[in-house]
This record gives C-alpha cells, sequence and structure tokens, in this order.
C-alpha cells in the first residue's frame, strides 16, 4: 500500500532576481529621479561657470550658493526676517486685543439666506 501525497500549494518564484539587484528593481524610480537632477545640476554648473550663457541670465548653482549663503549669516536676510516677524507681532496683538474687546457671538444659528423670488406679474 503506497501513500499518496497531495500537493496543497506550489512554491512561488520570488522574482527574477535576488538580492541587490531587487533591491535596485525596487527603487529604480527614484534612482532615475535622482540621476536626473544630479545630470541636470551639473549641466547647468557647466553652463553657469563655462560662459556659454551671460550670467546676467542665468547664474551657476555655486553662485547662488554662495549669495544665500551671505544674505542669511552676513545680515542681510536677517533684518527683513525681523521687520515681517515685528509686524506680524503687532498685528496679532492688535487683533487679539479688539477681539478680547469686542468678543464674537456664539454661532447659534445658520446665518439668514437671501431669497429671490421672481413674482408672476
Amino acid at each position: 500500500m503506497a501513500l499518496k501525497v497531495e500537493t496543497l500549494a506550489r512554491p512561488v518564484p520570488m522574482g527574477r532576481y535576488n538580492g541587490w539587484r531587487r533591491t535596485l528593481d525596487a527603487q529604480q524610480g527614484l534612482i532615475i529621479g535622482l540621476v536626473a537632477v544630479m545630470a541636470f545640476m551639473l549641466f547647468w554648473e557647466w553652463v553657469g561657470t563655462s560662459g556659454v550663457i551671460n550670467p546676467m541670465f542665468s547664474s551657476s548653482p555655486s553662485r547662488i550658493v554662495k549669495a544665500a549663503d551671505r544674505l542669511f549669516f552676513d545680515g542681510g536676510i536677517g533684518a527683513v526676517f525681523a521687520a515681517l516677524f515685528a509686524g506680524n507681532l503687532a498685528a496679532a496683538w492688535r487683533n487679539l486685543s479688539i477681539g478680547l474687546r469686542h468678543p464674537a457671538r456664539p454661532i447659534t444659528e445658520a446665518p439668514p439666506v437671501c431669497r429671490w423670488s421672481a413674482s408672476a406679474d
């Protein structure tokens, strides 16, 4: 008497590749995106520094980073942010003082709706 063996499930292949190749396939879009951005940045740097385009019309990324560094850390933009913060603080103080003097009425019902009716004359 022979034992009858039944297969309940067939093994499913894990994929075409194992290990590193599968990881690269899973991240293909991210890798292509990063390579495209890096290629564009390198092309932009070359165009900006080689003189192909006048720097008055397009600068290179390295010049932009240097200008941003000077603007943020030499105090140029700090005064602008301080003025914006002071203006927002003053507006908030004013609005709070008005709100505390004249508190808003609680909404207990919906506002009235303007109904237009056409008379049949």
